[in-house]
């Protein structure tokens, strides 16, 4: 009975034995299987990452792409750009333009002006740096030569509403009374032309008003290309001027 229960005794530890040599073994074989599938992982994980990457790479492109041409756009060129109208306080300024003549001495700037309350204004004087002075310039009509002569003026009145009108007009319909600079009229004359605006796209302008006070404006450039006008810019190179 005894040895028996000792062959169990040796039978175990026998087992045991075999069980503990043979558990290093089974880690061993397990181990390449674990790192493999820690390598897939990490694998996975680097190409989200990569992938990620790209695409993040991709839409910078794309932004940088579309930030470019929306700069493209907008881009205007400046001799094609032409404003429409100005409001300055109650003044409305629109349809100016400046003509300036290769060679010519002086030059001119033609423009509408609507005074939008029931009191007028009054252009007082100009100025650019594109000209030693600036003149406003009417022309008068000679009785006794019959003929039209330009002269140089102090002010031009812009009517207001109310202007000219009767108690009872006015409060019946108040009316806006535009003036308008033209060739053969009311004008802007530029005395002295510089160098450099021979070459200008756009002439800057200052208008002085007595009420709305200062008001700058860029005028683009008309193209002369009629002889009439060519005689009309001839005429104001001429230095004397009468004053009315």
């Amino acid at each position: 009975m005894c040895q028996m229960s000792t062959n169990k005794t040796l039978k175990l530890w026998n087992l045991t034995l075999f069980l503990s040599a043979l558990s290093p073994v089974l880690a061993y074989s397990q181990s390449p299987s674990k790192s493999a599938h820690g390598a897939t992982e990490a694998k996975t994980e680097q190409a989200s990452k990569d992938s990620k990457k790209t695409k993040d790479s991709g839409s910078e492109k794309i932004s940088f792409s579309h930030e470019k041409s929306s700069e493209d756009d907008v881009k205007i060129p400046q001799e094609e750009y032409k404003e429409k109208e100005i409001i300055h306080q109650t003044i409305k300024i629109e349809n100016y333009s400046a003509r300036v003549l290769k060679g010519a001495q002086n030059g001119s700037a033609y423009m509408t002006f609507t005074q939008k309350n029931k009191d007028g204004d009054i252009l007082i004087s100009a100025s650019s740096p594109i000209s030693e002075t600036v003149e406003l310039h009417d022309h008068l009509h000679d009785k006794e030569t019959n003929a039209i002569k330009m002269i140089k003026v102090d002010e031009i009145k812009i009517p207001g509403t109310h202007s000219n009108c009767s108690i009872l007009t006015c409060w019946l319909k108040a009316k806006e009374q535009p003036v308008t600079l033209k060739k053969g009229g009311m004008h802007i004359m530029f005395m002295n032309l510089k160098p450099e605006a021979y070459d200008a796209k756009m002439i800057p302008l200052t208008l002085k008003f007595k009420q709305a006070g200062d008001v700058t404006i860029h005028l683009p450039l008309e193209s002369a290309v009629s002889h009439q006008h060519g005689e009309h810019c001839h005429h104001h190179n001429h230095h004397h001027h009468d004053k009315h």
